[in-house]
């Protein structure tokens, strides 16, 4: 998997046979994060046009397009459990319910319960 300032990400075949699998479109600017779920069904992704968008691994479907962040998005991660994953800023986001941010982190603050 790859993301790249040609506005998409990538989904390759490797190590098999490192064919392109999937092209990931939708966005309309640089890829800079992209992270897999631990169960491998999703794709999460950051860009400079300040969304973060969530795909289908199998298909590459685009599911989800969240619009919360007002810069840039940098960096991507999903916790063990496929439960959350967190944007750069830093968002701790609801990956298994309502998609909603469930929380905001600065020096001075904590992650939600």
């Amino acid at each position: 998997m790859s993301g790249s300032f040609d506005n998409t990400v990538r989904i390759w075949k490797a190590p098999s046979t490192g064919e392109e699998e999937h092209v990931l479109r939708g966005h309309s600017g640089e890829v800079y994060s992209v992270a897999v779920s631990p169960d491998n069904r999703h794709i999460v992704s950051g860009f400079s046009d300040d969304t973060v968008r969530i795909w289908d691994a199998s298909t590459g479907e685009e599911k989800h397009v969240l619009q919360e962040h007002s810069e840039s998005v940098y960096s991507i991660a999903v916790s063990p459990d496929n439960r959350y994953f967190v944007s750069d800023t830093v968002r701790i986001w609801n990956a298994a319910g309502s998609l909603g941010c469930v929380g905001r982190l600065s020096s001075q603050e904590q992650a939600p319960g």
